[in-house]
């Protein structure tokens, strides 16, 4: 057994050097003998590259609209006339809220990024819904960002679904918490009698959820004034709501009562 130790340590001690391979020399002249690309080859796999990244941006923002166009449905029919220059003035204090929607639009990056939303208060018909349509397709086509529009009536009944169980109340949330931009429209449907104790705190963990995340709400709703809001909503919401954002009151005659077959709110 020594003898046979004392071999293989012999055989180790006497590897002559020759036989030791410089990975670092090797590698050098793998590299040199590669075929060098001339400058305009350089720049024609770039401009392949860049080309194809704006591709994948372009599919990717495709993507997130037919989302949000979904949730929408017919809501805003078609969907592409949702913009601020779509949006057909008719009354003086229409082009006071249009004007500043379309500051919010120009800063939108700075807005998005400090989770700044929007609150839209005023009777049925008078755009709010075109409007945050309008912010959120901005969002999506000049940053990428994700939207979801949600009416709070699907929401009621889904927690009607999920009331026995947490974990299915989250996977009801959970969506809506995540996305970039959410719009939550009508949170007292007319006719509906209020929100229950249950739905009340799930619509506040919903608001507040994305609040402390800094994600922005955009929400639209029939209300006369913000106290009629407050004392709906309650004083903790709207302020979530309106915290470092717009506050719009569109206190002028519904669109539909001029003959246009829209039917935003």
């Amino acid at each position: 057994m020594e003898n046979g130790k004392e071999g293989r340590q012999a055989t180790s001690v006497n590897t002559p050097e020759a036989e030791k391979v410089d990975f670092s020399e090797l590698m050098r002249r793998k590299l040199a003998e590669m075929p060098r690309r001339s400058p305009e080859e350089l720049a024609a796999i770039e401009a392949k590259r860049a080309e194809k990244e704006k591709d994948d941006i372009r599919r990717e923002i495709v993507r997130k609209l037919s989302i949000l166009k979904k949730d929408v449905g017919a809501r805003l029919d078609p969907f592409k006339r949702a913009t601020v220059d779509t949006f057909e003035v008719y009354d003086p204090e229409q082009e006071k809220t249009l004007r500043r929607v379309r500051e919010y639009i120009d800063d939108i990056e700075t807005n998005v990024a400090a989770g700044n939303g929007a609150f839209l208060i005023g009777p049925p018909g008078t755009g709010k819904d075109h409007l945050a349509v309008a912010i959120a397709r901005e969002a999506v086509i000049r940053l990428g960002a994700s939207a979801r529009w949600l009416d709070v009536a699907t929401l009621r009944s889904d927690l009607r679904d999920s009331i026995k169980s947490s974990k299915a109340e989250k996977r009801t949330l959970g969506p809506y918490l995540k996305t970039d931009v959410l719009i939550l429209s009508d949170p007292i449907p007319p006719g509906s009698g209020g929100l229950s104790d249950f739905q009340a705190d799930a619509l506040f963990r919903l608001i507040d959820g994305r609040w402390r995340e800094l994600r922005p709400t955009l929400i639209t709703a029939n209300f006369r004034s913000e106290e009629e809001a407050e004392g709906v909503l309650g004083s903790q919401v709207v302020d979530r709501l309106s915290h470092g954002g717009l506050r719009l009151r569109c206190q002028w005659a519904s669109f539909r009562r001029r003959g246009d077959h829209g039917g935003d709110s």
